[in-house]
C-alpha cells in the first residue's frame, strides 16, 4: 500500500460495538460547569499564592542597618545627612556620628532629620561628642550610660530579636573605664 492510499482511508476512533450517546445541556448548565471549574482553578491558584507567601515570609530576615562615621561638625553636615537619609536609597536603622563637635547650648531642633529621632552626648569643649539618629519607627528605650563616658545608647526591638546600638568617642588620653556594675556598652 502506498502512502497516498493510506491517507484516504477513514480512521476509526470508535470501536464498532460502541454506541455513541449525544448529550445536550442548556447554556445555564454549561455556565455552572464552567464556573465550578474556574472556581476550582482560582482556589488552586490562591492556595499556591498563600503557600508562596508563607514560604517567603519564613525566609525574610529583619536586620538593623547602621552607619557609623566621624562627622567632624554635625552642624555643618546636617543638611547633607538629611538629603542622604531622606532619599529612600539609604534605609539605615541608625546613623551613629562621632566627633560631632556640638555643645549643650545648641538645641536638638537644629539637627532634625526627617523620619529620625536624635540622641546625643556633647562635650563642654569644641572637640568630641557623639550622636545617634535612629529611625522613628523603631521600638526603642534608653539605656543608662556609665558616668564620665562620652556615649549615648539606644536599645531597639525588631520582631522577636533584640539589639542594642551605641556610639562612643573619646578625645586624647586614656578612655574612661565603665564601672563593672553598669556592664558593657554593647550587648
Amino acid at each position: 500500500m502506498s502512502n497516498a492510499k493510506r491517507s484516504r482511508e477513514p480512521k476509526q476512533s470508535i470501536l464498532p460495538n460502541h454506541k455513541s450517546v449525544k448529550v445536550t445541556i442548556s447554556s445555564s448548565e454549561l455556565s455552572e460547569i464552567m464556573d465550578a471549574r474556574l472556581k476550582a482553578f482560582e482556589d488552586l491558584i490562591l492556595r499556591r499564592i498563600k503557600d508562596t507567601e508563607a514560604r517567603l515570609l519564613g525566609e525574610i530576615k529583619v536586620t538593623l542597618a547602621a552607619l557609623t562615621c566621624e562627622v567632624e561638625s554635625l552642624r555643618q553636615r546636617v543638611t547633607d545627612l538629611s538629603d542622604k537619609l531622606g532619599s529612600g536609597e539609604n534605609q539605615f536603622s541608625s546613623l551613629r556620628g562621632e566627633k560631632t563637635w556640638l555643645c549643650p547650648a545648641l538645641p536638638d531642633s537644629l539637627f532634625i532629620l526627617a523620619g529620625y529621632c536624635l540622641l546625643r552626648a556633647d562635650r563642654q569643649g569644641r572637640a568630641g561628642g557623639v550622636a545617634i539618629f535612629y529611625r522613628a519607627g523603631l521600638k526603642t528605650n534608653g539605656r543608662e550610660r556609665p558616668p564620665n563616658v562620652e556615649t549615648t545608647k539606644r536599645h531597639a526591638e525588631i520582631d522577636t530579636e533584640s539589639r542594642s546600638f551605641a556610639a562612643g568617642s573619646h578625645e586624647g588620653g586614656l578612655p574612661p573605664t565603665p564601672t563593672p556594675a553598669r556592664g558593657s556598652l554593647l550587648r
